[in-house]
């Protein structure tokens, strides 16, 4: 046994802790009084590790990672491990495939499960080609799975409304539906220090756009992409530069893909975040 039982121990399982995840998991947890609650984050690999851990700079938490990358069965079985070995009072899934992975494990040990959602779907997302084949026998699975959760969280009124308008099935569980709206803590900016190091190189002669967010359609990227093209091409004006803080994702690829069939590639600068 892990665990002090006299604490709320919750297991966190995620799939892959991008930064808006990491951000999301901060303010919800980083304001918790760990002398009650004990966080164990399930990931899956070990390459999130420090940046699930400086997240959470100053709070102690556990951090499990799954023997195999991109393994949805070496998920499961973490899981599985986990809550056969520990005493879990609550798991808290974030996103839909930690959460429908969990939902199938959790059959055997009947946990309260909260799954909070950070996805839109049928909005162009890479998972949305899953749905390219057999999508109606797909959808319904996934909602017969969904209803054997206790919360569904949703980030905004538009992800619920997203939710219920992809997964109509989900229209009879609606009460367990909620939304929680996310949101940045600016308080956080106002002692922000300076920092030791340039992240850029910068120019006096050039003007910049900065972009910061996950690389996705709905954070507005692809009209960046546009606005620079015309900028370069069109108005034939050279001295811009975007410098992009955003982390990696598939969209990234897709993005950079464009950028240079374009022939923009010099005027973006891509940063991790920082």
């Amino acid at each position: 046994m892990l665990h002090n039982d006299k604490k709320i121990n919750i297991l966190i399982p995620i799939r892959r802790p991008v930064g808006g995840i990491r951000t999301y998991l901060k303010y919800t947890y980083g304001n918790l009084d760990e002398k009650v609650y004990e966080l164990s984050f399930l990931i899956d690999s070990n390459e999130w590790l420090k940046r699930i851990r400086d997240s959470f700079n100053g709070f102690r938490i556990k951090v499990f990672c799954a023997r195999r990358k991109n393994s949805n069965v070496s998920m499961l079985l973490s899981i599985f491990f986990l809550l056969m070995r520990n005493k879990y009072h609550i798991i808290h899934s974030q996103g839909l495939t930690a959460g429908m992975i969990s939902v199938i494990v959790n059959i055997i040990f009947r946990r309260p499960h909260i799954i909070t959602l950070h996805q839109v779907f049928g909005q162009g997302c890479f998972s949305d080609k899953f749905f390219d084949k057999h999508a109606r026998p797909k959808k319904y699975t996934i909602e017969i799975i969904l209803r054997n959760v206790d919360i569904i969280q949703c980030v905004s009124d538009d992800a619920k409304e997203n939710l219920l308008e992809f997964f109509p099935g989900l229209q009879k569980i609606q009460d367990k539906i909620i939304t929680i709206r996310n949101g940045i803590d600016v308080e956080e900016f106002s002692s922000f220090k300076k920092l030791d190091t340039k992240p850029f190189e910068r120019s006096n002669y050039k003007f910049y756009i900065g972009f910061i967010g996950r690389y996705m359609p709905e954070k507005g990227f692809p009209y960046i992409i546009d606005a620079v093209d015309a900028i370069v091409h069109d108005l034939k004006e050279k001295d811009i530069r975007v410098i992009s803080v955003g982390g990696s994702s598939g969209f990234l690829r897709k993005y950079k893909r464009e950028i240079e069939k374009r022939a923009l590639t010099e005027y973006f600068e891509f940063l991790d975040f920082f």
